[in-house]
Order: C-alpha cells, then sequence, then structure tokens
C-alpha cells in the first residue's frame, strides 16, 4: 500500500510538471556548483520611491554534495527511563521537550545574571561562565552528549547556532533603572547553547511567518526545530528544552536548484516595493510544507530564506522607542519577517495567501525532467 502511495505521489508530481514546465530551465544547478559560485555576502545599495536601503548581509550556503527531497515527522516521546535524573519534567511529548535536573531551578523576583554575554554563530567565548573550571569545546561535548543520549543525534546533525555566557545568579535591588547587585545565589555560572537541528547537512526551517494571515492552524504542526541546554561544569544542574524531529524518508537522492542571482532577483522587488526594509539573514536552506493526505508528514523543499525588517505599508516608517533609563532602542516599530524564494519553484511565497491548501507540498523537479 504505502508503495503504491509512493508511486502515485511521484505521477502526480510528474504530471504537474509536463503541464507547468519551469520558466528557469535553463538556469538549474546543482547545490556543488552553488557553493562555489555563491557570493560571501549581498552588498548592495537600492534607491527606492521611499528611502534608501542599505544590505550587507552574509550568505549562507550548506556545504554539501546533494540536495534532497525528504519527508520527516515528529520526534517521539522519550521513555521514562532515559529522564530519570530529570527531577522536573514540563513536557515529554511527541517534538516538544522541556525537562530540569533540579527543581525550582529559575530566576526568581529581584534575582538575575550580572553578566550575560552572547556568542553568534561560529564566534569562540572569550570568557568562560563564573567559577566554572571546564572549557567551552568540553561543555560544547557535554551539550553533544546529552542529545545523543536522550535521542540519538550525532554532531552532523546539530549547528551550535549561539553561546551565552552568564556569571552566576545575584540577588538586586532596582532604583531608576539601575541595579545595584548584592550577593550570589548560585555558585556558579552557566553556559547556555542554542542548536538548530540539521537534515543532510542543511538547516529547517518553517517559514509560518512570511505570511500576512497567521491564523492557519494546520500549519502548527510546522516549528523551526531547536535543541537548548543550560549548565554549569557538569550535567548535574542541566535544563533541557527541545523541537526536534525525526526524517522519515528521502523521496529524491538530490534534485536540482536556482542559484542564488535568481532569488536576489526576486526579493529585490519586495525591496523596490517599499516592504523589504532590511536584510538580516541570507541562507539557502529547506522550508516545511504539509503533505496533504497525511497530517503526521511534514516535506522538507529547497529555498532561499531572508529575515528582515517588514512592513506592508510602503510608506510606513520607522517609530522607535526607547528605555527611559538607558536610553538604549528596545524597538524600531516594525515587525522581522520572512520573505522565501522557493529554490526549485523559481517563486516567492505569496504573503497574501489565505487558503488553508497554501502551505500543501508544491510540485519537485528532478534532474530527469530537466533533461541534465
Amino acid at each position: 500500500m504505502f508503495y503504491r502511495k509512493r508511486l502515485l505521489i511521484g505521477l502526480i508530481l510528474s504530471l504537474s510538471f509536463l503541464f507547468t514546465s519551469p520558466a528557469f530551465a535553463e538556469s538549474y544547478t546543482s547545490i556543488q556548483q552553488i557553493v562555489e559560485t555563491t557570493p560571501e555576502r549581498w552588498t548592495e545599495t537600492y534607491e527606492t520611491k521611499w528611502r534608501t536601503i542599505q544590505v550587507d548581509a552574509e550568505i549562507i550556503v550548506p556545504n554539501v554534495e546533494t540536495f534532497p527531497i525528504i519527508t520527516i515527522q515528529k520526534m517521539p516521546k522519550l521513555s521514562s527511563s532515559l529522564l530519570t535524573e530529570y527531577s522536573s519534567i514540563q513536557k515529554n511529548r511527541d517534538a516538544s521537550f522541556c525537562f530540569e535536573k533540579l527543581k525550582d531551578d529559575y530566576l526568581h523576583v529581584n534575582e538575575g545574571y550580572k553578566s550575560h554575554v552572547a556568542y553568534e554563530q561560529n564566534e569562540i567565548p572569550s570568557e568562560m561562565p563564573e567559577n566554572v573550571d571546564i572549557t567551552f569545546d568540553e561543555a560544547k561535548a557535554l551539550a553533544l552528549s546529552e542529545a545523543n543520549r536522550l535521542w540519538g543525534l550525532n554532531e552532523d546533525d546539530l549547528l551550535l547556532t549561539r553561546t551565552r555566557i552568564s556569571s552566576c545568579v545575584y540577588k538586586y535591588k532596582e532604583t531608576n533603572g539601575v541595579k545595584t547587585w548584592g550577593s550570589a545565589v548560585t555558585k556558579q555560572g552557566r553556559f547556555h547553547f542554542s542548536f538548530a537541528q540539521l537534515f543532510h547537512g542543511i538547516e529547517m526551517e518553517d517559514g509560518r511567518s512570511c505570511y500576512l494571515d497567521l491564523s492557519v492552524s494546520r500549519e502548527s504542526t510546522m516549528c523551526s526545530p531547536s535543541y537548548f541546554i543550560s549548565f554549569s561544569s557538569n550535567l548535574d544542574n542541566a535544563k533541557v528544552r527541545a523541537i526536534l524531529y525525526t526524517e522519515k524518508e528521502v523521496i529524491y537522492d538530490d534534485v536540482p536548484l536556482l542559484p542564488f542571482s535568481a532569488a536576489k532577483e526576486a526579493i529585490e522587488q519586495e525591496i523596490y516595493a517599499g516592504r523589504l526594509r532590511t536584510i538580516d539573514e541570507v541562507k539557502l536552506c529547506y522550508v516545511s510544507y504539509l503533505d496533504p493526505n497525511d497530517a503526521k508528514t511534514i516535506w522538507l523543499l529547497p529555498a532561499w530564506y531572508v529575515v528582515g525588517d517588514y512592513s506592508r505599508d510602503p510608506e510606513e516608517e520607522y517609530k522607535y522607542t526607547y528605555d527611559k533609563y538607558t536610553g538604549e532602542e528596545v524597538d524600531n516599530g516594525l515587525e522581522q519577517l520572512e520573505v522565501i524564494f522557493q529554490a526549485q519553484a523559481g517563486t516567492l511565497i505569496d504573503y497574501t495567501a489565505t487558503s488553508n491548501s497554501r502551505r500543501n507540498v508544491i510540485s519537485i523537479i528532478t534532474w530527469e525532467q530537466i533533461g541534465k
């Protein structure tokens, strides 16, 4: 029955291709060529009707040899035997996990980190948590070992996207926005590691924030997978938060892709239309789609993915708000939204779409179909 279903899916996708031949047939290329030819940064100045837009963003391309089409499903809940060391289990259900080694291990009123420094992807921390005697590499290895013990995830399945280094927790008093720090509540500071889950070495984004209307409930099954863990010198005080999936099937081992130049041309139209104001993140990754016949199955397809300040009204200007005590900017009045170029279909996901089927899996283009 499963074999027949897969044949039917393949037939539908093939027929769809016959009737809607891709407009970019000569432009399709391999992931290897994209790795070799994509510029390191998108650097350009755009003069729009309303304002000047400066773009200077790193372009992230996965260093892989193939870009397969796969399906995934929620990571099953964990066996209770794996969680015996965790005294507080808030969530342990399919895809969603939240547990801690120590009870009541959270910040209380007038408690906080005196120092809390964030390091982004590929940055090596220049300082360590207070009174912690293990190195960054040793701490990262501990974080990965726990992911392997709990879910069988290996180092190649996880990408460290952010590290935060904190001091001990201290009591404080606050007057007019100024904290006066008192005595330490904990004996050690913490490492805080945030990982993205990879599939075949490629990041996945749910892509749900690219629509004007976010109320399509069936899309709630799509979440960007992540693994967060924090601890001190060992895992005795570990806190874990995770949203994870497991691979179901490889549908195609490798597919042709449209290069960054095609995505750039389409995304530039959002800039010139006055909607996209900044480009803060650019990457080639997986974006999730729904299976119309199986609510438990999510398809991962290639996309050029952008995040930036976005307004539906091209005349809307920034409305900055500032901290009344420090004067630091706390908000600019615009949303950070996604702009997604479908790296096979050659189109942006339509942000005005409201149909319940707007994220059903789209036609897949194979090497055979483009004659390469």
